[in-house]
Formats: C-alpha cells, sequence, structure tokens
C-alpha cells in the first residue's frame, strides 16, 4: 500500500551538527568499561552533599539545606523565588516539596528526609523539571486521589436527589478542590501538620481547600497507620463537602459533620443528623432504602430555614454539579 505523502510545507527538516572545535568543551567519552585508566579517580556526584542531610525533618537547622531548597525550586517543587532568600531552615515550604517528591517517586510520604529519598534525590536524573507551571505528569497516585473525592461526593448523591460529575474545566466547575499550603491567598492561612486540616465555602463559592503539610492517606486502613499525624483524606472530603452544601457544624459527635476529627480515624458513613440535614435542603433520593428522617432535635428549625434559603437561592432546583480539581500542591 502506498504511503501517504505529507504536504511539502508540513514537512520538517532537522539538522543535526557536530562541531568538534578548540571552543567546545570535551566530555569523558569511554568505548566501553575496559577503557577506565587505573589511576582514574571520577568526581562526586553534584548533589552527593545532599546525604548529610539524612534525617532532618521539619523545624531543624542545617547547614546546606539552602541549596537543597534551590534543587527542589530547580525542578518545580518550589516556586520560582530568589536563591538568596532561601534559608537553612527546615521550613513547611521545604517538607511540602519533599512530600510531593515522594508521591512522584514512589516514596514512603514522610516529609523527612529519610535513607530512601536522599538516595533518590542524589542519583543522576534529567535536567527538565518535574512539575511545570503547576502540573505534573508523574504522579501516579492523582487517579487514587479523584476516586476518594468521587467517593466522598457519592455519599452525599445517595441520600439526595443531588448528582455530581467531574469536568477537566476548573474555573467553570461549581466546586473547585485544590491542595494549599500556608498563606494562599483566602483569608484563611494553614498552619502545617494537624491543627487546620482543611476548609470549604458555602454555596456557591464552591472552593474547597485542604492543607498539603498534612499526611494524607488516600488509600488503606488508615487506622494502622504507623504516622501519629495520618489524616485520612475521604473522611475530611465528605465533611467539607457537607460545608460546600450548605451545612453548619452539628453536635452529634458520630456526624460527619462534627467540628473535629482525631488523626487515625475514619469517619465516612452519614449519621442520621447528616442525612436529615442535607435532605431537608435538597429532599431525599427516592432510591434511598436507609433512614430519613424528616426532624432533628439537634437542630433548630429557624436556622433549618435560613440554611435552606441560602442553599436553594445559591444553587437553585440545580440537581447536578460539576467538580474539579487543581493539584498544584499535592500533585
Amino acid at each position: 500500500m502506498t504511503k501517504p505523502q505529507l504536504p511539502h510545507h508540513l514537512i520538517l527538516a532537522f539538522l543535526i551538527h557536530l562541531t568538534l572545535s578548540n571552543a567546545v568543551v570535551s566530555a569523558r567519552l569511554f568505548p566501553n568499561v575496559s577503557s577506565w585508566l587505573p589511576d582514574y579517580a571520577p568526581l562526586g556526584g553534584a548533589w552527593d552533599a545532599f546525604r548529610n542531610f539524612t534525617g532532618c525533618h521539619r523545624g531543624d537547622n542545617y547547614d546546606g539545606l539552602a541549596n537543597l531548597k534551590s534543587y527542589f525550586q530547580r525542578f518545580g517543587y518550589i516556586p520560582h523565588a530568589p536563591p538568596s532568600n532561601f534559608s537553612d531552615d527546615f521550613d513547611d515550604a521545604l517538607e511540602s516539596a519533599i512530600k510531593t517528591y515522594q508521591k512522584n517517586f514512589n516514596l514512603n510520604v514522610t516529609g523527612v528526609l529519610d535513607d530512601a529519598t536522599l538516595r533518590q534525590i542524589v542519583l543522576p536524573r534529567c535536567g527538565v523539571a518535574d512539575i511545570i507551571n503547576g502540573t505534573t505528569t508523574m504522579n501516579a497516585g492523582r487517579e487514587n486521589q479523584t476516586a476518594v473525592f468521587a467517593a466522598a461526593f457519592a455519599r452525599w448523591a445517595e441520600v439526595t436527589s443531588l448528582r455530581f460529575r467531574e469536568t477537566a474545566s476548573y474555573f467553570g466547575a461549581d466546586i473547585r478542590i485544590g491542595f494549599f499550603s500556608g498563606d494562599h491567598g483566602d483569608g484563611e492561612p494553614f498552619d502545617g501538620s494537624l491543627g487546620t486540616l482543611a476548609h470549604a465555602f458555602s454555596p456557591t463559592n464552591g472552593r474547597f481547600h485542604l492543607d498539603a503539610a498534612e499526611d494524607w492517606v488516600v488509600s488503606g486502613d488508615v487506622t494502622r497507620s504507623a504516622l501519629a499525624t495520618a489524616v485520612d483524606l475521604e473522611s475530611v472530603a465528605v465533611h467539607e463537602i457537607g460545608h460546600l452544601l450548605g451545612l453548619g457544624h452539628s453536635s452529634v459527635e458520630e456526624a460527619v459533620m462534627f467540628p473535629t476529627i482525631s488523626s487515625r480515624r475514619k469517619k465516612v458513613v452519614l449519621a442520621e443528623d447528616d442525612i436529615t440535614g442535607i435532605q431537608f435542603l435538597y429532599g431525599s433520593n427516592p432510591n434511598y432504602n436507609g433512614s430519613s428522617a424528616t426532624s432533628s432535635p439537634e437542630r433548630d428549625s429557624s436556622d433549618a430555614a435560613r440554611c435552606l434559603t441560602r442553599a436553594r437561592s445559591s444553587f437553585g432546583l440545580l440537581t447536578l454539579l460539576t467538580f474539579a480539581f487543581s493539584f498544584f500542591a499535592l500533585l
């Protein structure tokens, strides 16, 4: 079969030109491994000094950590800033960069410069950044993260007439989810590990922010995590989605809308109080077979009426809401 010919104006010609002159730096090229001279002593790797940081963690101050920050900036893990601004303090920005790096390279996500992380960092590598304009193609865990949020939305959809659909248009979505660190411009800065885990803004704002400094557990049994600071991602997602839909906090400890949750705990099943509140706002799913009480002693009727008015004025009669992700910080 005759191969189709490209139009001449679409044909690109590439010319590879090797110039051997005195102006070109000579490379050390060995025809084969037996060509090494007996007295040849190669220099150490460019980043071998980073091995001295083994065990460093947030709060430490160690000579040379500013150079490691420059490394992470070079490959996209720390936003661009003058290198002279980097200190030798192991701060939140460095911890966040290390966690993102560990996720990208399938390492245990600890935020600590452990042996495995440093062995990976000092390896020879490509000079192209891993993260460009806030996005990466490396993180194999991204699909797992989106699955967690989809499961969290499904818990609310199960008991209401609401439906949720993921969209690729972040700024066009009704609900926008992202991980952020420290002061991220919304007037509610994050505070590092534990403390404030996340926040969401009630309708129709649609912003849902999570603290990238947390030790988020995406899959597996969080109750058996070796990390005392492990936080279950789905548990927090279910709670914050409740706020996105117009619910406030509950005084019922079993409810997902209770304000606090301890580390290494999973809490994703809607309690009767959660179901009562959300169905008051949006009605019941006709296919839902569980309990759907019409009132709750924990809710004041006037408060519920105000909440209902706000939610209806925000979302109108919508039954389909779109959500999108921006994984700038967690990646």
